[in-house]
């Protein structure tokens, strides 16, 4: 690692790398951009976005760390938004995949109301991959509104989205105040419950939620496999007496194997399997 502090050798550093950064050698390349990256400044950031398009994925995540590296240095504010600015333009045009995820990674170093304001919307308008990148980088927001269509987009088959979406959405509920969380919580206590399972939580926010929630406030019971109510079975054993809590869970908890119904007509109130 370069740590030389020397004015000389700095500028040396750099002008190494800014004569080897057009090389087209691979090697010398992710050096260069490794160099700016210690030692960069503003003006060395327009040689190093375009590696953020490079078909070589070390050379694209290389120069995405250089230019969070180059961002964190900046003091100037004028510089900050010039930076950003030049960020948000480049994924504005841009028409590949690899080439967006390389430049959300950037994003995720600005401030949390910069990335609420321009990734929030694209939660529900990326498709599975860039989606979840999406959803990663706004693991810290609180923002009800964004949640939900976190929440939203945790309805896939893609596993890993799926748990992405539901880890970040879970995260976020547990920034509020308790008023506030029974609030937003009661009519998706089906939600905090399916988090609680997939993420193997020890309950405590769901805990937390039944105890406090008016149990007419809840949604009505839905039915969930075997493997589902052992768990939370096993969760209740390990809660410090709470009735409350356990009356809550069980109103809403029903296994599968009690909603059978032979009938051809369905009621619309009956419970059903939501995983």
């Amino acid at each position: 690692m370069i740590e030389d502090k020397n004015s000389i050798s700095k500028i040396l550093w750099v002008w190494q790398a800014n004569r080897k950064l057009i090389s087209k050698e691979i090697p010398d390349q992710y050096t260069s951009l490794y160099i700016l990256g210690v030692f960069g400044k503003y003006k060395h950031i327009e040689k190093i976005v375009p590696f953020l398009s490079s078909s070589n994925q070390v050379l694209r995540n290389k120069a995405s760390e250089s230019l969070k590296q180059i961002y964190a240095r900046l003091e100037d504010i004028i510089e900050k938004a010039a930076f950003e600015k030049l960020v948000y333009d480049e994924f504005e045009t841009s028409s590949s995949l690899t080439h967006k995820l390389a430049i959300i990674e950037i994003m995720r170093i600005f401030s949390l109301q910069k990335r609420e304001e321009f990734l929030g919307p694209m939660i529900t308008q990326s498709e599975n991959d860039l989606q979840y990148i999406v959803v990663r980088s706004l693991a810290d927001t609180k923002n009800f509104d964004l949640l939900d269509a976190v929440l939203h987009s945790a309805d896939t088959t893609d596993l890993i989205l799926r748990k992405s979406a539901l880890k970040t959405w879970y995260n976020g509920i547990k920034l509020h105040e308790i008023s506030e969380l029974i609030e937003y919580c009661a009519p998706r206590m089906h939600f905090v419950i399916r988090a609680a399972y997939e993420l193997q939580t020890k309950g405590d926010v769901l805990r937390q939620l039944l105890s406090n929630t008016n149990r007419n406030d809840l949604p009505k019971p839905k039915a969930y496999p075997d493997f589902i109510i052992r768990y939370f079975t096993e969760l209740l054993g390990k809660w410090d007496y709470d009735p409350e809590a356990y009356r809550a869970l069980h109103a809403i908890l029903v296994p599968s194997y009690f909603t059978f119904d032979q009938s051809e007509t369905l009621d619309e109130d009956r419970p059903f399997i939501i995983l």
